[in-house]
This record gives C-alpha cells, structure tokens and sequence, in this order.
C-alpha cells in the first residue's frame, strides 16, 4: 500500500562513508547510488542504542545492516529504538526493534500561535488582564496560562479531531445529496462545516509550523503536511534515548535528568583560583557622553523597538509566553511592561522568578551520547528577554568605540568570517612569497559558560562603565537560573555560579 509508511530493516550490503568500514575503503558509486535510494524514499536511520558495525570477518567490520523508516511511521512510534544483539554464526549481528514508552516527566506550558485565530482567545487574555489589575506581571502570566489551558481543553479541544469532526459532517451531507437535494438548513450546515474545517486546517498549519522550526517558509502556504514531517524529523533527532557517563549507559529519565543537573551545575560552578590581574592594560574607555546615554531613562518607544525586534516564531523560556503573545497582545499589556522596564531602570532590579531558563540540548555531532556533545542553548522569558534586549541595543551603540578593528564577531556591521578570509590570505601570501611563518589557532573550552563574573565586572570597570549600567547587568547575570530540557521535560532548578547563557540577548 503506498499510502502506508514504510519500515525498512536488514542488510543493504553498502555504506555511505568511509567510517563504516574497518578498511575506510568505499565505492563512490555505490554510496551515491545507496544515498540516492535513501533520500528518494524519504527515508530516516534509526541509529542503535549502542554499538556501531554490523558485519564482523576477520579483520574486516562494517555498518551494513541498518533500520531506515518513513516520518509517518515516528508519529504512530516515537520512541523506536534499534538494538545490535550478539552474533550467531553469521557474520551479521541481527537488528532488534521496538518500541517501548517512557514517561519523561510533564511537560511545561507552552503558547500555541494557533490560538491566536480564535477570537476567543483575545477575549480571554483582556479580561484575565484586567481582573487581576492589582497584580504583578509574573502573577497575571501565571493566572492567564491556567485559564488557557483549561480553554484548550474545554473550548478549542484537539485540532485533529475538530478536523476529523468537520470532514465527517461534510461527507455525511454529501452523501444526502448523491440522494436528494440538500434543503436550506443543510446547505448552510455543509457550508459552515467547509468553512470551520478551512479554518481548523490553517490552525494544525500554524501549529505544526512553529514545531518544525522551518522559518523560511512563508505563512499562508499550505504545507501541513511538510511541516508535520519535519517536526516528526527534528522531535526524533533531538530525542535522548541515553546517555554515556564514566563508561556506563543511562537510560532511565530521572537518572538521566539528575546527570544532567550534575553535569551542568559543574559547567556553571564558580572557580574559587587565584586570577592573574592585568594592571597596566590600556582598556579603551567609554566618554562621558556615551555613559549618559547607556543609563538615560528608558523610553517607550526604545521599549516598543525593543519587542518588535524580538523574534515572534522563538521557543519561549519557563513562563510559556512567546514574543507572537507579546506582539498580539501588546495594547493590552503594554503599560505593565513599561512599568516593569522603568522600575528595573529605577531598582535595578528584576521581578522575583523572571530570570529562569530553560536549557535546550542541541547536538553537535550526528549521534551525540554524552553532554559535552550538547550545546546548551538557554530559553529566557520574554519579560527578562524585553529588558536584556533593551540593554543590549544601548550597548551596540557603543561597542565599535571598545572593541578594536580585529575582534570581528559579534559587532553590528562586522562578520565572523572576515577573520577567517584575512587568516586565509596571509597564509596565502606567505606561500607565495616563501616566507616562513606560525599559525596559532586557540580555541577556548566552553568560552561563554566557564567566564567569571567577577572578572566580567572588573573589564566593565576598567572601560569605564558607570556604575548604574554594571549594577544592571550583575542583575541580569547573577540572578540566573536554569533547568535543563530532557525530551521536552525540564529537570529541577539550579543556580548559576558563572557563565553567559547562549541565547541571551546580553550574551
């Protein structure tokens, strides 16, 4: 049946690198031709829990057997797993799948773009707002995530099955009519039914869309279909089915929830060392001018920039709300985020839980199977995410006065790349003329998370950093805290001791 997903397992006698082979001996055409099948089918390689070759003779070892399925087939089986068993005579290890449903823990609240479309929603966001007019931001969030939550379930319900619901109705009706003709209220019943399931459809688009992560397709295109099997393909390539630690595997979700814990709590841990202290260094130093205008009161409409600027299709951290709900909500809500932004101007100081993230685990390498092959990217909330963007602006203006010619990442207006192609044309240059020379490349373990925070002071300091701005970013950076996102459940809280979170607008 082609409408049916397919899995395919057993011995396809090639390979597609030369990593698997013992001999890293391949042929081009036939890991072309095995390429080629692969992506014509659209295929995804179940990789196995642990081990690696499947065909052992002598000396020689190869990867010849494999799992491959369809997306479709993830989506009935999420959690498929591939085990290599023990070999029999044979030269081939045989392949064992199956599936076995674990309970990673619950899963935190998160805004869903599609609920935009209904108009209910507004309604309900404006009245919670304004019930709760005494209390704090955070406290309005907290209440207005329940209430939608409970309207998720009453109201808007599943959208599969509202679809399901419309397309039922509208072949019931057209069943009636290869009968009859259909009367009035019936035609208008079918037409409503054609309507809701359009709407229901554009809904399940705008909710797979923001799952798949692909920003690059235009909002309007009905690509349900793409979207779902992209989200099906990044969900099963992110999920974490083990993890290797001091030479044993961990399977189990709160095992591996407290490593990571453990894991990251010692990333982030502070240094207690004797630092060499660089006097005499000739920092660059902010003006008097330009200190005035990074601790100025802030502005509405520096506000309004602010959030406009901030991605809308982002994750969002711990509190749910993304910057879609910021931006659709924004003449609701507005003066309480220019309150929060203005007293943080006045105080310093961050509402009570906004500095929470989540820590999402992106890996690096195609079979990650320990943390360090992770990089943790940090989902803040969108109130600390509006005040650290603010701060963040202020400092662009000022960073190309601080930063000398030859530092050219992270600057507005220079690229990463630039250091790559100078390097490049030196050494270029040097082969030409024959000029004997050293190329040093360092690489710094954990540059963002292992930087010390007393030490990021003390450079802010020597720059010349008023003491207001370096009291303001203390309050951002020491406050922070984090969990760490397992299959979509967050482990508990830590604090953090130093570092700066990727993914934060100040990092």
């Amino acid at each position: 049946d082609r409408g049916s997903p397919c899995l395919i397992m057993g011995d396809y006698n090639e390979t597609l690198i030369p990593a698997e082979r013992g001999s890293h001996l391949i042929s081009s055409q036939g890991a072309r031709d095995f390429q080629n099948f692969i992506n014509n089918m659209g295929l995804i390689e179940i990789s196995p829990i642990k081990g690696f070759f499947t065909w052992f003779r002598g000396q020689s070892k190869s990867k010849l057997d494999r799992l491959f399925v369809q997306p479709e087939w993830l989506t009935s089986f999420p959690s498929l797993k591939l085990n290599i068993l023990k070999r029999s005579p044979s030269d081939h290890c045989p392949l064992l799948a199956f599936s076995s449903h674990q309970n990673w823990g619950p899963k935190p609240f998160r805004f869903l773009n599609c609920w935009l479309t209904h108009p209910q929603c507004m309604k309900i966001i404006s009245e919670i707002w304004t019930k709760n007019h005494n209390s704090s931001v955070p406290d309005k969030l907290r209440t207005l995530k329940e209430a939608l939550k409970q309207w998720n379930q009453k109201e808007f319900g599943i959208i599969d099955d509202n679809i399901k619901h419309c397309e039922e109705k509208i072949h019931f009706l057209d069943n009636i009519a290869n009968s009859r003709l259909l009367c009035t209220n019936e035609l208008q019943e079918r037409d409503d039914a054609q309507l809701n399931l359009w709407t229901w459809l554009k809904r399940s688009e705008s909710y797979w869309a923001l799952n798949s992560r692909a920003r690059w397709i235009k909002e309007g295109d009905s690509n349900t279909r793409y979207f779902h099997t992209l989200a099906t393909i990044r969900r099963h390539k992110n999920h974490l089915q083990y993890i290797k630690t001091e030479g044993k595997n961990i399977s189990k979700p709160g095992e591996i929830k407290e490593e990571a814990v453990a894991y990251f709590q010692h990333i982030f841990a502070e240094e207690f060392s004797t630092r060499p202290v660089f006097n005499g260094l000739n920092f660059n130093k902010l003006s008097e001018s330009e200190c005035s205008s990074l601790i100025a009161p802030f502005t509405h409409e520096e506000i309004d920039e602010a959030v406009d600027s901030c991605d809308a299709q982002k994750a969002p951290g711990p509190d749910g709300f993304n910057f879609k709900f910021i931006k659709s909500s924004w003449e609701v809500i507005k003066k309480d985020i220019y309150k929060i932004v203005e007293d943080f101007w006045a105080s310093g100081s961050l509402p009570h839980g906004c500095n929470s993230a989540f820590i999402a685990l992106i890996p690096k390498t195609q079979h990650p199977r320990g943390f360090n092959e992770f990089r943790p990217i940090s989902m803040v909330g969108c109130l600390y995410k509006i005040i650290a963007k603010i701060l963040a602006r202020r400092l662009q203006r000022v960073m190309d006065h601080l930063i000398g010619p030859y530092q050219s990442s992270f600057i507005k207006g220079r690229q990463i790349l630039d250091g790559v192609l100078i390097a490049s044309e030196l050494i270029d240059s040097c082969r030409r003329m024959k000029n004997e020379a050293v190329v040093l490349k360092l690489d710094f373990h954990k540059a963002f998370d292992s930087i010390s925070w007393n030490y990021l002071e003390w450079v802010l300091c020597q720059m010349n950093f008023p003491l207001v701005w370096r009291s303001w970013i203390r309050s951002c950076v020491m406050s922070a805290s984090a969990a760490v996102l397992i299959n979509g459940s967050p482990s508990s809280v830590f604090k953090l001791q130093r570092g700066l979170r990727q993914g934060d607008p100040l990092s």
